[in-house]
């Protein structure tokens, strides 16, 4: 055998040497990854769709854990409650409020449960409720009645502890529209509630559908 056709043999066993170890790491049989698993393997697809029904996360590769996950802690909204579900402490409930029985506001709505009629300051009408400083505000919405949409002066609402004023709402008069008031009553006992105005006739309508408390 020439010298050429051995060098043509040998030049061929080793082209043929090199491309099958090309081969062989290209199919990851010689030199494969240690940190990396194929997403395409049975147990890696089992950890992500696990993962993806528990709505975890995936730590490492298949044999990782699924770490629980539970819901935010939110606050619970204020609670409310109708003051007319305390019993008074002095006054009677029914005289100090009364049904409205489709009494209308000054801008014809008659979507009222209650009224409540306020006298000039000569007699003032009040209630007591025990709060024992549960609660923080208190809050409600006041119309005046259509039959009083004529008086020159106004009625009006005012809050007391004991003999001390802790608010008032705004006025209530001839062409105001129904208004929305809000007060504290932190750390309040006992809550006066007096309704009064400043004329001196006849009793005038003032329309609710409760004072609320939040705790």
């Amino acid at each position: 055998m020439s010298k050429e056709v051995k060098g043509a043999i040998v030049g061929a066993l080793i082209t043929g040497f090199f491309a099958v170890i090309a081969a062989c790491i290209t199919e990851g049989r010689i030199f494969p990854s240690s940190s990396t698993t194929s997403l395409t393997t049975p147990a890696a697809t089992k950890v992500v769709s696990d993962a993806v029904e528990n709505e975890s996360v995936v730590v490492g590769d298949e044999n990782a854990f699924v770490e629980e996950t539970s819901a935010p802690v939110t606050d619970a909204p204020p609670k409310e409650i109708n003051i007319r579900d305390l019993i008074p402490l002095v006054g009677r409930d029914e005289k100090f409020w009364v049904d409205a029985a489709g009494e209308k506001d000054n801008l014809g709505k008659d979507d009222y449960e209650l009224l409540v009629y306020c006298g000039d300051e000569s007699r003032r009408k009040d209630i007591i409720y025990p709060l024992d400083k549960k609660y923080k505000t208190l809050k409600g919405r006041i119309a005046l009645s259509e039959t009083d949409n004529d008086i020159d002066d106004g009625v009006w609402f005012e809050f007391y502890e004991g003999e001390k004023k802790i608010g008032k709402t705004k006025h209530l008069k001839a062409g105001e529209r129904p208004f929305d008031f809000e007060i504290s009553v932190k750390g309040v006992k006992d809550l006066r509630i007096v309704a009064t105005g400043s004329f001196f006739f006849n009793d005038v309508s003032v329309l609710t559908n409760g004072f609320y408390l939040e705790e």
